[in-house]
């Protein structure tokens, strides 16, 4: 509960899996559910974020797992906003990794700001 995470980080990868992964492209149907965890291990605060709902191709998935080829102009806006948001507090530091099967799941890995 101590830990400082940085603004506008969980609320956008929620979004997505709620509107991205849940929705039903044929009926508009929302069905599945979203799990969000923050856990902390000895070099890394780790805040996952996933849901059961649509999987990622496997394209799409290798494009959004590429930090360069997410920009402004994308689908993907809020996850370049993270990536961008990521980098100016922790350069290298952390990283953003999204995995697509039966359950999607994004994970952050940051370094814990105590």
């Amino acid at each position: 509960m101590e830990a400082r995470i940085p603004k506008n980080i969980i609320q956008p990868l929620v979004e997505n899996a709620l509107f991205h992964g849940l929705d039903d492209a044929d009926t508009g149907v929302k069905s599945g559910w979203i799990k969000v965890s923050v856990s902390r291990s000895t070099d890394c605060l780790r805040i996952e974020v996933s849901n059961t709902g649509a999987v990622i191709p496997p394209d799409v998935l290798a494009h959004i797992n590429a930090p360069d080829a997410v920009t402004d102009g994308d689908a993907h806006i809020g996850l370049a906003n993270i990536r961008r948001r990521l980098d100016l507090i922790y350069g290298d530091s952390a990283t953003l990794t999204i995995t697509s099967g039966g359950i999607t799941r994004v994970v952050i890995c940051m370094p814990d700001s105590l």
